[in-house]
């Protein structure tokens, strides 16, 4: 993570690589469980649609979600 005044947050993820195809993958049943929580959490995107998906599966794993649509909004 890094952070900068007047410059924001950049949080990078990075995710394994995966070695089997996307059709494979799409037919496993197996779904492992998502872990939830209870802590509050700033969800600052521009684009609605992404903002609302993303803080609607927040809200089903146990987060309060605030929602802002720039920096301006979530100060």
């Amino acid at each position: 993570m890094e952070s900068r005044v007047g410059a924001g947050t950049t949080i990078s993820i990075y995710l394994p690589r995966v070695e089997e195809s996307g059709e494979k993958a799409a037919t496993r049943k197996e779904i492992g469980h998502l872990p939830g929580g209870s802590e509050t959490i700033l969800y600052v995107e521009d684009e609605s649609t992404v903002r609302s998906l993303t803080a609607h599966v927040l809200r089903r794993l146990g987060y309060t979600v605030l929602e802002a649509g720039d920096g301006r909004q979530a100060r």
